[in-house]
């Protein structure tokens, strides 16, 4: 659904990997969000296995400017999250959930008969 929208030249590839984009035990941080939010569809996303160690526990700020050229390369849905953590300079609980929630609907509209 992502890639009819984007009419990008993604390429379709196996990830078998969740990723938290705001890692369960982040670097550089004491904020520790609630399990809710930080297992919230809005904050996950596949990628592949080896971008996932490359990620390890860093915040969202720190992934996207540091693995641009890895994220490029994986889900539509994490292109998102990392465009909107570049647009907005952060990646918060409601960013989160309010991604979540729109990914959820454009799920609900597809199985919509």
């Amino acid at each position: 659904m992502l890639w009819k929208e984007s009419k990008s030249n993604f390429q379709f590839e196996f990830r078998n990997s969740v990723e938290h984009w705001y890692p369960q035990i982040p670097i550089d941080s004491n904020t520790r969000w609630n399990e809710f939010t930080l297992n919230h569809f809005g904050n996950l996303c596949l990628v592949s296995s080896g971008i996932n160690s490359k990620f390890s526990n860093n915040l969202p700020l720190a992934k996207e400017a540091n693995f641009r050229n890895g994220i490029e390369k994986q889900s539509l849905k994490l292109q998102i999250m990392a465009n909107t953590t570049s647009d907005v300079g952060t990646w918060t609980e409601d960013i989160a959930v309010a991604h979540g929630e729109k990914m959820l609907e454009k799920l609900e509209k597809a199985f919509v008969l």
